[in-house]
Protein backbone atom coordinates (compact mmCIF):
# COMPACT_ATOMS: atom_id res chain seq x y z
CA UNK A 1 0.00 0.00 0.00
CA UNK A 2 2.81 2.42 0.85
CA UNK A 3 4.58 1.82 -2.47
CA UNK A 4 1.32 2.33 -4.34
CA UNK A 5 0.63 5.52 -2.37
CA UNK A 6 4.05 6.82 -3.45
CA UNK A 7 3.08 6.15 -7.07
CA UNK A 8 -0.15 8.11 -6.66
CA UNK A 9 1.70 11.02 -5.03
CA UNK A 10 3.83 11.10 -8.21
CA UNK A 11 6.80 12.82 -6.61
CA UNK A 12 4.76 15.56 -4.93
CA UNK A 13 6.23 16.62 -1.60
CA UNK A 14 3.48 18.98 -0.50
CA UNK A 15 -0.22 18.79 0.31
CA UNK A 16 -1.03 16.09 -2.27
CA UNK A 17 1.63 13.75 -0.88
CA UNK A 18 0.37 14.43 2.65
CA UNK A 19 -3.21 13.63 1.61
CA UNK A 20 -2.18 10.39 -0.09
CA UNK A 21 -0.12 9.38 2.96
CA UNK A 22 -3.04 10.17 5.28
CA UNK A 23 -5.39 8.05 3.18
CA UNK A 24 -2.88 5.17 3.02
CA UNK A 25 -2.40 5.27 6.80
CA UNK A 26 -6.14 4.86 7.31
CA UNK A 27 -6.60 2.14 4.70
CA UNK A 28 -3.46 0.02 4.96
CA UNK A 29 -4.29 -1.68 8.29
CA UNK A 30 -7.43 -3.09 6.64
CA UNK A 31 -6.14 -3.53 3.08
CA UNK A 32 -2.35 -3.68 3.25
CA UNK A 33 -1.88 -4.79 -0.37
CA UNK A 34 -2.97 -3.42 -3.72
CA UNK A 35 -3.53 -6.24 -6.21
CA UNK A 36 -3.51 -4.64 -9.64
CA UNK A 37 -4.09 -8.02 -11.30
CA UNK A 38 -7.72 -8.02 -10.16
CA UNK A 39 -10.30 -6.63 -12.53
CA UNK A 40 -11.70 -4.40 -9.80
CA UNK A 41 -8.90 -3.60 -7.33
CA UNK A 42 -10.94 -2.17 -4.47
CA UNK A 43 -7.98 -1.02 -2.39
CA UNK A 44 -6.69 1.01 -5.34
CA UNK A 45 -9.98 2.84 -5.83
CA UNK A 46 -10.46 3.34 -2.11
CA UNK A 47 -7.01 4.88 -1.73
CA UNK A 48 -7.48 7.21 -4.69
CA UNK A 49 -10.94 8.34 -3.61
CA UNK A 50 -9.90 8.88 0.00
CA UNK A 51 -6.76 10.78 -1.01
CA UNK A 52 -8.75 13.09 -3.30
CA UNK A 53 -11.33 13.70 -0.59
CA UNK A 54 -8.73 14.36 2.13
CA UNK A 55 -6.89 16.72 -0.21
CA UNK A 56 -10.06 18.56 -1.25
CA UNK A 57 -11.37 18.91 2.30
CA UNK A 58 -8.01 20.20 3.50
CA UNK A 59 -7.75 22.73 0.69
CA UNK A 60 -11.34 23.88 1.22
CA UNK A 61 -10.71 24.38 4.93
CA UNK A 62 -7.25 25.88 4.54
CA UNK A 63 -5.66 23.18 6.69
CA UNK A 64 -2.85 20.68 6.27
CA UNK A 65 -4.13 17.32 4.96
CA UNK A 66 -2.57 15.61 7.98
CA UNK A 67 -5.08 17.53 10.12
CA UNK A 68 -8.13 16.19 8.27
CA UNK A 69 -9.97 13.84 10.60
CA UNK A 70 -11.82 10.64 9.85
CA UNK A 71 -15.09 12.22 11.10
CA UNK A 72 -14.67 15.03 8.53
CA UNK A 73 -14.27 12.49 5.72
CA UNK A 74 -17.13 10.35 7.00
CA UNK A 75 -19.33 13.43 7.37
CA UNK A 76 -18.77 14.39 3.74
CA UNK A 77 -19.54 10.85 2.62
CA UNK A 78 -22.61 10.55 4.85
CA UNK A 79 -24.07 13.77 3.43
CA UNK A 80 -23.80 12.15 0.00
CA UNK A 81 -24.86 8.63 0.95
CA UNK A 82 -25.67 6.35 -1.96
CA UNK A 83 -29.16 4.84 -1.95
CA UNK A 84 -29.52 1.14 -1.27
CA UNK A 85 -31.06 -1.12 -3.89
CA UNK A 86 -34.50 -2.64 -3.50
CA UNK A 87 -34.26 -5.46 -0.98
CA UNK A 88 -36.82 -7.90 -2.27
CA UNK A 89 -35.79 -9.91 -5.30
CA UNK A 90 -38.39 -10.21 -8.03
CA UNK A 91 -40.91 -12.97 -7.60
CA UNK A 92 -40.92 -13.39 -11.35
CA UNK A 93 -39.28 -11.87 -14.38
CA UNK A 94 -42.48 -9.91 -14.98
CA UNK A 95 -42.77 -8.42 -11.48
CA UNK A 96 -43.49 -4.84 -12.62
CA UNK A 97 -43.52 -3.39 -9.11
CA UNK A 98 -39.99 -4.63 -8.44
CA UNK A 99 -38.80 -3.56 -11.91
CA UNK A 100 -40.10 -0.05 -11.30
CA UNK A 101 -38.50 0.04 -7.83
CA UNK A 102 -35.21 -1.04 -9.38
CA UNK A 103 -35.45 1.64 -12.10
CA UNK A 104 -36.22 4.27 -9.46
CA UNK A 105 -33.23 3.14 -7.38
CA UNK A 106 -30.97 3.20 -10.45
CA UNK A 107 -32.02 6.79 -11.28
CA UNK A 108 -31.39 7.82 -7.66
CA UNK A 109 -28.02 6.04 -7.67
CA UNK A 110 -26.92 7.71 -10.91
CA UNK A 111 -27.98 11.12 -9.56
CA UNK A 112 -26.14 10.63 -6.28
CA UNK A 113 -22.96 9.39 -7.95
CA UNK A 114 -23.10 12.46 -10.21
CA UNK A 115 -23.49 14.66 -7.11
CA UNK A 116 -20.53 13.02 -5.39
CA UNK A 117 -18.35 13.51 -8.47
CA UNK A 118 -19.52 17.10 -8.93
CA UNK A 119 -18.94 18.01 -5.28
CA UNK A 120 -15.50 16.38 -5.22
CA UNK A 121 -14.53 18.09 -8.48
CA UNK A 122 -15.60 21.43 -6.98
CA UNK A 123 -13.34 20.85 -3.96
CA UNK A 124 -10.42 20.05 -6.25
CA UNK A 125 -11.09 23.08 -8.47
CA UNK A 126 -11.19 25.29 -5.37
CA UNK A 127 -7.74 23.92 -4.57
CA UNK A 128 -6.57 25.28 -7.94
CA UNK A 129 -6.68 22.22 -10.18
CA UNK A 130 -8.16 21.97 -13.65
CA UNK A 131 -10.58 19.10 -13.15
CA UNK A 132 -12.53 18.04 -16.24
CA UNK A 133 -16.00 16.54 -16.15
CA UNK A 134 -15.98 12.74 -15.95
CA UNK A 135 -15.73 11.08 -19.34
CA UNK A 136 -14.48 7.91 -20.95
CA UNK A 137 -11.02 6.47 -20.35
CA UNK A 138 -8.81 7.53 -23.22
CA UNK A 139 -5.14 8.00 -23.98
CA UNK A 140 -5.96 11.66 -24.61
CA UNK A 141 -7.44 12.16 -21.13
CA UNK A 142 -4.25 12.55 -19.15
CA UNK A 143 -2.73 15.25 -16.99
CA UNK A 144 0.76 15.98 -15.68
CA UNK A 145 -0.95 17.17 -12.47
CA UNK A 146 -1.05 14.14 -10.13
CA UNK A 147 -4.32 15.33 -8.55
CA UNK A 148 -6.05 15.69 -11.92
CA UNK A 149 -4.51 12.41 -13.13
CA UNK A 150 -5.89 10.61 -10.06
CA UNK A 151 -9.28 12.22 -10.66
CA UNK A 152 -9.30 11.00 -14.27
CA UNK A 153 -8.31 7.48 -13.24
CA UNK A 154 -11.13 7.38 -10.70
CA UNK A 155 -13.94 9.35 -12.38
CA UNK A 156 -13.61 8.24 -15.99
CA UNK A 157 -15.40 5.09 -17.07
CA UNK A 158 -14.81 2.48 -19.74
CA UNK A 159 -18.31 2.69 -21.17
CA UNK A 160 -21.76 4.02 -20.55
CA UNK A 161 -23.72 2.28 -17.84
CA UNK A 162 -27.04 0.76 -18.92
Amino acid sequence: MTAYADQIAAGDTGAWQAAVSRAAAWISPHRPDVDLTRQLPLAQGLLKATALLVYGLAAGSGIDPRAVSAPQVLGWITERQLPTPPLEPPRSREDQEWIEAFRHWRRDLDAMVARQLSDLAALLRTAGHQIPAPGFHSLTRTSPDPVAATWLALADTDSRTP
